[in-house]
């Protein structure tokens, strides 16, 4: 930048050349350490935000996350490595593992046989007996 001004605005002096390009390069090291520290603020009060979610909360949070991160690797060139339907489940000390947000691998339309058969207890329906 301190060549493309010196060429624009006609200056010759490479002492004071030098001196601006120093100035430049101290100017981003400051604006990019003041960058950090307010990413570093921002990030720290979502954190703490966290903190006080319930399971619920929490649970929804971690699906947009997810949701966020495919559609980052969607608009930009990445490596799509994360995308499609999203399954949550929440794993608790006292509950163990639970499941928030499931998706099935087949289309239960198609199959009611299957909730009839595991979720009513009634397998006559399907000609297997009492």
């Amino acid at each position: 930048m301190a060549d493309v001004s010196a060429k624009y605005f006609g200056a010759s002096n490479a002492r004071k050349i030098d001196r601006f390009r120093s100035r430049l390069r101290q100017l981003a090291a400051n604006h990019a350490l003041a960058l950090r520290s307010l990413r570093y603020k921002e990030v720290k009060r979502v954190l703490d935000a966290v903190e006080f979610l319930d399971k619920s909360e929490m649970a929804l949070l971690a699906e947009n996350l997810v949701s966020l991160t495919a559609l980052k690797q969607k608009i930009s060139l990445e490596t799509e490595t994360v995308g499609g339907p999203i399954d949550v489940a929440f794993i608790s000390k006292n509950d163990g593992f639970i499941w928030i947000k499931r998706k099935h691998y087949f289309d239960g339309k198609l199959n009611p046989f299957f909730f009839d058969k595991y979720l009513t207890g009634t397998n006559a329906r399907m000609g297997r007996g009492p």
